[in-house]
């Protein structure tokens, strides 16, 4: 363990455990529970520390804080949405001025919206909760779209989604706390169903 000059071991675990106790609850999400959080937030500490120096403008638990948070912030969105965009195979896109050379907003190109849409549909189904009421009509403005897929991809799990789990899926989709090692299974195959629908609609429709 690299331990910054002026820290005993002691102390550092201690300030390591405090960023931890104020950000796990806070960033827990989907099959990631406050525990899993907490391991994967120690680890990313360590590999910060050799990159805090006592000559920072800040305080050791202030720069962990910072770093954590920005890496739990990559971790939800990796691990729930589809982080490349549909821009990079677009004949529209411009690779080498990195802009559209037809839309000057990403609220203008269907592909776009039906991407963005479809990973707000799976992230609210990997967080248990029903997607096709999860966004009101005053804070988003492409609702419908959202509403569609939602529905269409709910109905594609519902029928795909093995006997054997299907009680545990729908307590999921409920609220309802089950079993981590249960939630994780059907996590999964969410996940799993998900990509299968994605590749057979085609990827002009995202």
């Amino acid at each position: 363990m690299f331990i910054p000059d002026g820290y005993s071991e002691s102390e550092l675990i201690k300030i390591i455990d405090g960023v931890l106790d104020n950000l796990c609850h806070t960033f827990s999400f989907g099959y990631y529970d406050s525990d899993d959080m907490r391991q994967e937030g120690f680890i990313m500490a360590m590999e910060a520390l050799p990159k805090y120096s006592t000559e920072f403008n800040t305080t050791l638990a202030t720069f962990l804080t910072g770093h954590i948070k920005k890496r739990f912030i990559n971790l939800k969105r990796n691990k729930l949405y589809r982080v490349e965009p549909p821009c990079s195979t677009c004949q529209y896109y411009s690779k080498k001025h990195k802009f559209c050379e037809k839309y000057n907003e990403h609220s203008l190109c269907r592909k776009w919206v039906a991407w963005s849409e479809r990973n707000e549909a799976k992230r609210n189904l990997a967080e248990g909760c029903d997607s096709t009421n999860s966004v009101s009509d005053d804070e988003h403005d492409h609702d419908y779209v959202n509403t569609l897929y939602a529905g269409e991809l709910r109905t594609y799990i519902d029928k795909k989604m093995p006997m054997r789990l299907m009680s545990k899926y729908r307590q999921h989709l409920d609220g309802v706390t089950i079993a981590k090692k249960d939630r994780d299974e059907v996590i999964c195959e969410i996940k799993r169903i998900a990509n299968l629908f994605d590749s057979e609609i085609g990827p002009d429709n995202g």
